[in-house]
């Protein structure tokens, strides 16, 4: 799938000469274009791209405006300046911005830098999940342990190339943990212990700590059953074995 780019300059023969750039690269795909800086902050959150070319001085509101306002709103989104003031390139690059282009830059040289910012969010970008995560991630949210959403944010949180499993233990099992503490407080469950091949895991101390400190909570409870399906435990062991071998 190509990135999606969104150009926003106030000049129409910027926006056509990008356009024309990008037209024969497969990679780059310019999806919208804004002339001033309230329609690129309109644009950018109504198209959602993947890549913002951005002028500075727009009408409007300026390029490094739009940035601030966007990056929060947008953090999947790469935002590039492409400018005739060399001197705004420090203040570019902190509100957000990933690279700065002057406008005296040789096309093939823009050409070849947004290409390469292309590059790196395809290679920064999480891999689709395993079967066996599929089905791991499936078993915590059939058993409660996550919601829908939570496990949505948690998969696409992940670093490139890293597993479900690492990123379970890499966040500390955070909503996992809430999740039990929150179960220790029902009548109607209690705790067994983790497998074996999950105690062996240096990280997964954290998680045994959080099954015990969520029973302590309720010492009268101790006796009742909290039973998390031997598949979601045995999945989540064989996955982290997985990784960490």
């Amino acid at each position: 799938m190509p990135t999606r780019v969104l150009v926003a300059d106030d000049h129409l023969a910027i926006r056509e000469g990008i356009r024309s750039l990008l037209a024969p690269d497969d990679e780059l795909l310019v999806v919208g274009e804004a002339a001033d800086g309230v329609q690129a902050s309109r644009m950018a959150l109504e198209l959602k791209p993947d890549l913002i070319l951005l002028d500075n001085s727009m009408p409007g509101k300026t390029g490094l405006e739009v940035a601030r306002e966007l990056r929060p709103l947008l953090p999947d989104a790469s935002i590039v300046f492409l400018t005739l003031d060399p001197g705004i390139r420090d203040l570019a690059l902190a509100v957000g911005a990933v690279a700065h282009i002057s406008k005296d830059t040789a096309p093939q040289e823009t050409l070849r830098i947004l290409r390469q910012v292309a590059l790196n969010r395809a290679q920064a970008k999480p891999a689709e999940l395993t079967a066996i995560e599929r089905t791991l991630a499936g078993a915590l949210v059939e058993d409660h342990l996550f919601t829908n959403d939570q496990m949505a944010r948690l998969v696409a949180s992940r670093q490139a190339r890293e597993s479900l499993a690492a990123a379970l233990i890499r966040t500390g099992l955070t909503e996992l943990c809430a999740s039990l503490a929150a179960a220790a407080a029902s009548s109607t469950r209690s705790i067994r212990p983790l497998p074996r091949s999950l105690r062996n895991v240096s990280a997964s101390s954290v998680t045994w700590s959080c099954f015990r400190s969520a029973v302590a909570r309720r010492p009268s409870r101790w006796r009742t059953r909290l039973t998390i399906k031997r598949r979601t435990m045995s999945a989540l062991s064989s996955e982290t074995s997985r990784s960490t071998s």
